[in-house]
């Protein structure tokens, strides 16, 4: 194989001039998964690094069994705000602007006034016990949700509801109202049938074991492992994103935290490897360290060389960068024009044991690594070994697939009445059905117009990381679907009283629509609101079903607050308010009946 150079003859052949005895040959030409595993002595050193570390510096939280103050924030740890890399940046500054010099907010800063009030109106001085209820409602809580806004809610959420006889024994309503803000409301649900199932078939204790926590709703591996270790003290792992981004790190794993061989397989065997070193004891503060660390000092933005990060001398990351730069010097010199990628990869893989290949690196992982590294490489000055390390740690874990967010067009009707007899307003909502997105809770009345998933690209074939634009949908016709959704909700038993759900004007609120993110929909909301109070009985029933069984209520906001709304109704309520505030500039359209 030959590799053209700086004066376009043809060159030797890479394998005479490559370093075959550095780490990144022998990383980049590994052709098992057991290269990635730990020896017993480095288990051990990191395990004692991590135990010290934590114990040190852990962040204070209630489930922790600390007294207030509390302190979620990663501030003044992560001190980038980019959840982008430094490698995908086009036209970087150079990688030594990373260590200047900056001063980092307080922890206290990053919370909202919001958070910081409610926290200070429910904590004690007192700490709170550690108890597995507490352990599980926490671990709920934090599944995709930052730390820092968990406290508030945890601490409502314990204070409502003690112990998992208080949850079990709660309604439906009371549940969701307590959880409202959180979002992924599922959670809450499968909480709230996991404390009667504890209640009725457990005694109201939880299962000491592993497989017994997972026959409750809602607990899985990660959830039933963390009790497990945290409250009772099992010598077991616990394996999250953060988890597999210290893992990728400290072992060279050329492939996305979300790859299901990482995140469910191998990334459990080699958590188990820290786990278990040494004595073995102490596994939950393991854990806690693991995902703690993986929070903040390796988090993406992490350098892998702070001096705060008790594992910045065990990580592979950093070796495998600043060995790339090497190398890539040396073949510069050499007289290769650039780090020749392809034929490296040609060189590392055919020296590979036929047949074989490390089945936990994503298949064009190396290539992928060294092709990033080459690019962020370029920013390095010459004496910039500290950056060449830090590039090495910035390339791991790869970057995970994108997934297109579906996206759905929603019409929505804001409808109102003003009480004679008590001067309050009250909304019309309508009760979410069960199962699916937002389970059970309540929402404006709103009628899908258009959907994503409905659209079929021109080549004919749609693929799941293709975004599809959201086109705009005429005005007519999201007035028309409204209509046609309001009839729907007129109840049987009071025909011609509530044909003004339809009659009444309504306005559309602002000049564009609203949009409301979840994991993995977009919804473009096109809102528009209506006031009733000339057509509306004063003694309107808050409670009706509509003849196909949708259940309605009347409510007021303080209704809502009992109830507990979605941020999304909330984000409509606040819309239509500073609407009304600053005077509408829309035309008022009276939206008759259809004629058919």
């Amino acid at each position: 194989m030959s590799v053209k150079m700086k004066n376009g003859a043809a060159g030797s052949s890479l394998k005479d001039v490559i370093e075959k005895d550095s780490i990144l040959y022998k990383w980049a030409s590994h052709d098992d998964a057991s290269f990635h595993n730990f020896t017993q002595d480095e288990a051990t050193n990191i395990r004692n690094a991590l135990l010290s570390w934590y114990r040190a510096n852990r962040r204070s939280l209630p489930w922790r069994g600390d007294a207030p103050p509390f302190d979620g924030s990663t501030a003044g740890v992560n001190h980038s705000n980019s959840n982008k890399k430094s490698k995908k940046q086009k036209n970087q500054p150079s990688i030594t602007n990373f260590f200047a010099t900056t001063k980092q907010p307080n922890s206290k800063e990053c919370q909202t006034k919001d958070e910081e009030a409610q926290i200070e109106s429910i904590s004690s001085d007192e700490a709170l016990p550690i108890t597995p209820y507490g352990v599980w409602v926490s671990e709920i809580m934090l599944q995709q949700t930052r730390v820092e806004a968990v406290i508030p809610f945890y601490l409502k959420w314990i204070k409502r509801f003690p112990t998992v006889e208080h949850l079990a024994n709660a309604s439906e309503e009371d549940v969701n109202s307590h959880w409202a803000g959180l979002g992924f409301y599922r959670r809450a649900r499968l909480l709230h049938n996991g404390a009667k199932k504890v209640v009725q078939e457990f005694d109201g204790q939880l299962p000491e074991s592993v497989n017994g926590l997972m026959e409750i709703d809602g607990i899985g591996r990660y959830t039933a492992c963390a009790i497990a270790s945290i409250a009772f003290h099992l010598s077991v792992p616990v394996v999250d994103g953060n988890v597999c981004r210290v893992l990728s790190r400290l072992r060279g794993i050329a492939n996305h935290i979300k790859a299901p061989i990482l995140k469910d397989d191998v990334g459990w065997k080699l958590a188990e490897q820290i786990v278990s070193a040494g004595d073995g004891k102490h596994a939950g503060e393991v854990n806690q360290a693991l995902m703690e660390l993986g929070a903040t000092y390796c988090s993406p933005s992490g350098t892998g060389i702070d001096e705060r990060d008790p594992l910045k001398d065990f990580y592979m990351s950093p070796q495998i960068g600043a060995a790339f730069v090497e190398e890539q010097r040396r073949l510069v010199h050499a007289g290769f024009d650039t780090f020749p990628t392809d034929e490296y990869v040609g060189e590392a893989f055919a020296s590979r044991k036929e047949g074989c290949i490390c089945k936990v690196c994503d298949g064009k992982g190396v290539y992928t690594v060294l092709d990033e590294l080459t690019t962020a490489a370029e920013s390095l000055y010459d004496d910039a070994n500290a950056c060449a390390k830090h590039i090495g740690h910035s390339v791991f874990p790869t970057d995970p697939p994108k997934k297109a967010k579906r996206e759905e067009v929603l019409s929505v009707a804001a409808l109102s009445y003003l009480s004679s007899d008590d001067s309050v307003e009250r909304w019309l909502l309508v009760r979410r059905p069960s199962g699916g997105l937002l389970s059970g809770q309540w929402e404006f009345p709103s009628v899908c117009v258009w959907t994503s998933e409905s659209e079929t690209p021109k080549s004919g074939k749609k693929r799941k990381n293709d975004a599809v634009p959201v086109p705009m949908i005429d005005s007519d016709d999201r007035v028309q679907a409204l209509n046609d959704l309001l009839k729907e909700y007129t109840p049987a038993s009071s025909e011609e009283s509530q044909d003004w759900l339809v009659e009444c004007p309504r306005t559309q609120v602002g000049e564009k629509p609203i949009e409301h993110i979840f994991s993995h929909i977009r919804h473009t909301m096109w809102v528009e609101h209506g006031d009733g109070s000339r057509y509306a009985d004063s003694s309107y029933p808050g409670d009706l079903i509509s003849e196909k069984g949708k259940e309605l209520r009347w409510m007021s906001e303080s209704d809502m607050k009992d109830v507990g709304i979605t941020a999304g109704v909330k984000k409509i309520l606040k819309a239509v308010k500073e609407e009304r505030k600053n005077g509408s500039k829309s035309t008022k359209r009276s939206h008759k009946k259809s004629k058919k």
